[in-house]
């Protein structure tokens, strides 16, 4: 678990990392054009996963701003349904089969039979080397703050779209129905809200 390896911060510590003025927030680091578009399958979780790994790609140096597959990712978790899946088996495919270029397995390919031949062998070239579990809200915290991204199971239900003035949405009660990758905390008047990049073009 990622608390094992990775000693949770206080709170003292979060927030001075945050407030730090040499820190670049990620909504600012990575604009509209990181949001990917799952469209009309249950890919979610795929999406989730190759978002973080896109990310975590370039915040390590590399530049390219690739975009990989969550359709990809998704083929080799929904089990031959289009009907959801654990966010556990999302990290396990970016750590054993990583994923390819989007533009090589696009959102409407989510069965490995409709992907191209080379498609595993591009996979493999974009892993997620450690993948880590998040047992914790402190180190769900401290992870947020240290700079990694994060994929959390969302509850989408009314709220989840209606933002206010300011960005944020409130809560929905209900377990989480929707993975989502989660950037960023923002303190905003004195409150800590969370960063979150959605998976439908939004």
């Amino acid at each position: 678990t990622f608390e094992e390896e990775h000693p949770k911060w206080d709170d003292a510590e979060i927030k001075r990392v945050m407030l730090d003025p040499n820190r670049t927030p990620r909504r600012v680091l990575f604009g509209k054009e990181w949001i990917q578009n799952q469209k009309s399958h249950g890919s979610c979780n795929g999406y989730a996963a190759s978002g973080s790994l896109s990310k975590a790609r370039f915040l390590r140096g590399f530049q390219d701003k690739l975009k990989l597959s969550g359709a990809f990712i998704y083929s080799l978790i929904n089990g031959g349904q289009d009907n959801g899946s654990a966010l556990e088996r999302g990290l396990q495919v970016i750590g054993t089969h990583g994923a390819p270029p989007e533009s090589l397995v696009p959102w409407n390919m989510i069965y490995p039979k409709q992907q191209p031949a080379n498609a595993k062998a591009e996979a493999l070239k974009h892993r997620g080397l450690k993948c880590y579990a998040v047992q914790t809200r402190q180190g769900f915290r401290t992870a947020l703050a240290a700079g990694f991204p994060v994929i959390v199971a969302a509850q989408a239900g009314r709220n989840f779209q209606r933002l206010n003035d300011q960005g944020i949405a409130s809560a929905d009660s209900g377990g989480g129905n929707h993975a989502i990758h989660c950037d960023d905390i923002r303190i905003v008047g004195g409150q800590e809200v969370y960063d979150t990049c959605n998976s439908w073009d939004v």
